[in-house]
């Protein structure tokens, strides 16, 4: 997990490669580590954090999806997002903290955008 270290931060380097270089091969390599994120996986994240946590595995699941539109993805990026949810931390005054309100809402608009292209 994470977006500098683990499984997120090599999907989104391979997506990148791949698109830079034209190389499908390695659009297929993100894809098959994409299948590496199980929901097993995803329970037992404490980090969180976009380093090595949720946070930062949805930032590469998310450049998959959009580079290959699998629901597949897209699903395990919302579990992700879900998972932030849920262990949330909560400010002195109760409100969830920021970065948590923004995974939601950008899973909100990418899932709105989708279906509103098709």
């Amino acid at each position: 997990m994470g977006g500098a270290v683990g499984l997120g931060s090599l999907i989104y380097a391979l997506v990148r490669c791949s698109q830079f270089l034209g190389e499908t091969t390695l659009m297929e390599d993100a894809k098959q580590l994409a299948t590496l994120i199980t929901p097993d996986l995803i329970a037992a994240d404490r980090n969180l954090d976009i380093t090595a946590g949720a946070a930062g595995t949805i930032m590469g699941l998310l450049t998959l999806y959009n580079a290959i539109a699998e629901q597949s993805v897209l699903t395990t990026a919302i579990s992700c997002g879900e998972h932030l949810l849920k262990y949330r931390s909560q400010s002195e005054s109760g409100i969830p903290t920021l970065f948590c309100f923004l995974m939601y809402k950008a899973k909100y608009l990418l899932v709105h955008k989708k279906t509103n292209e098709s």
